[in-house]
């Protein structure tokens, strides 16, 4: 008798930032974003009855927020999925903001395509972003969007020296760290290549990261980094099937844990999980976007190319003819370079108007992307001041009607100095305040606790 193999589609949390053209906005809406959020973008309604649409292949869905504090108590927002199941959320009353906040999550669904309409309700008047949506996630067999695991997932397993945090800035509000050399955890999963985020309390990291047992990979802080959020460490293209991560503190800074974000084994990843290469340092393109510095990247090692040999036979006249070239065109450069500087030193500060003198430099203004980045905007500008580059507040909008606005390039901002602004933050310490509030995630598997090697 022949056995029935039943194979099961593993079951993941997908995640869609609020940019991802999967989302349909419909009435007026606008934008902000900070570091704290996901992708550093969020999108919210400046009238009442505006929605936002989206279908999903999945058996729930969850929405999260950042939600302001000037008439907070004011604003509300509602939630319909396939037009049967309903909910709503209120705005409490704040006196910080807060972010990564569950606005609501659906009951169990039938495994299937399912279509999500959020409806803005109240909108304070004066007001300008009360609830900002950050990112909607849904809990899927599909292997169509990048997939989010938590801190507390239970497929990741702690040494005994990692110890559970959380903070506003935290992903489902938790993280984990460890400031002993030697303490690791491990993380299995299938997919296509992995991204891992973390905070930042001190100046310094040092770590290392092994995929499926290969050569360590070093890595630290990226530039800009700051409190939360961090993008620390990148495994580059893996063949497509279950691999193992394993980090490892290095020395005593603590190490943080936060999210991972993982590209699936088949099928096309939406916007915000383009898991491209990174290009090296900080450049500009063509377009006026900056690219973002590359971070540690693990790549298998691969045969040595094999060139094949030019036939040992030239002659000795053309190899003569080649130098007697190369010599020529040297001395040819020489006197030019010669003359160009003996030209330029002749013009002196005389010859330069004074307006020409004392013109600054002029700040570069970013255009807008089509879609989000996988990798949030993180690459700010040290002693760059928000305001006087001419960039908006994130919560001040310009109000606009029809189709969603295009996403916006990142603020630029102060480079750690932002910590001191972050609510909660006390500086380089060992630990950040526990001033948060557990939200339950979408997926099954975040609701289990960290598994920790006795």
């Amino acid at each position: 008798m022949q056995r029935r193999h039943i194979f099961t589609m593993a079951t993941n949390t997908a995640i869609l930032d609020d940019r991802d053209p999967l989302i349909q906005y419909a009435g007026t809406w606008s934008g902000g974003g900070s570091y704290l959020e996901f992708s550093g973008t969020t999108s919210f309604a400046l009238e009442s009855g505006s929605t936002a649409s989206l279908s999903f292949v999945g058996t729930s869905v969850s929405v999260y927020a950042t939600v302001g504090v000037e008439g907070a108590s004011q604003a509300s927002i509602e939630f319909v999925v396939d037009d049967s199941i309903t909910g709503k959320y209120v705005a409490p009353n704040l006196t910080a903001t807060i972010h990564h906040e569950l606005l609501w999550g659906s009951p169990t669904l039938s495994n299937g395509t399912h279509t999500l309409v959020i409806t803005q309700g109240v909108t304070p008047a004066s007001t300008s972003g009360v609830i900002c949506i950050d990112y909607i996630m849904y809990d899927t067999t599909s292997t169509f969007s990048t997939y989010f695991i938590d801190d507390r997932d239970r497929r990741i397993t702690y040494s005994p020296g990692w110890v559970q945090d959380g903070s506003d800035g935290d992903f489902q509000h938790t993280s984990q760290r460890t400031s002993a050399p030697g303490e690791s955890f491990t993380l299995e999963f299938e997919g296509q290549s992995i991204a891992y985020y973390g905070g930042m309390t001190s100046r310094t990291i040092n770590a290392t990261a092994v995929i499926d047992g290969g050569p360590p990979t070093f890595f630290g802080l990226p530039p800009g980094a700051m409190v939360s959020n961090n993008p620390l460490f990148q495994s580059g293209n893996l063949s497509a099937g279950t691999h193992k991560l394993v980090v490892t503190a290095e020395d005593d800074q603590n190490v943080w844990a936060d999210y991972f974000l993982v590209n699936p084994t088949t099928g096309t990843p939406t916007s915000n999980s383009a898991f491209s290469p990174s290009s090296g340092a900080a450049s500009s393109t063509s377009s006026g976007a900056v690219s973002s510095p590359s971070l540690p990247t693990s790549s298998s090692s691969s045969p040595p190319t094999t060139l094949s040999s030019p036939h040992k036979s030239t002659a000795v006249g053309a190899i003569i003819g080649g130098v007697v070239g190369i010599v020529a065109v040297l001395a040819v450069l020489a006197v030019a370079i010669f003359l160009f500087k003996r030209r330029r030193g002749k013009i002196g500060p005389s010859m330069l108007s004074s307006s020409e003198e004392s013109r600054p430099m002029p700040f570069v203004t970013f255009p807008a992307s089509g879609t989000a980045p996988m990798w949030p905007n993180y690459y700010h500008f040290q002693g760059v001041d928000d305001t006087a580059v001419g960039f908006p507040d994130p919560r001040a909008p310009t109000k606009s009607s029809g189709p969603p606005v295009a996403p916006i390039a990142m603020l630029p901002s102060r480079k750690l100095m932002r910590m001191q602004d972050t609510p909660g933050y006390t500086g380089a310490s060992s630990s950040r305040p526990h001033s948060f509030r557990t939200s339950p995630g979408s997926s099954g598997q975040s609701e289990e606790p960290p598994q920790y090697i006795e």
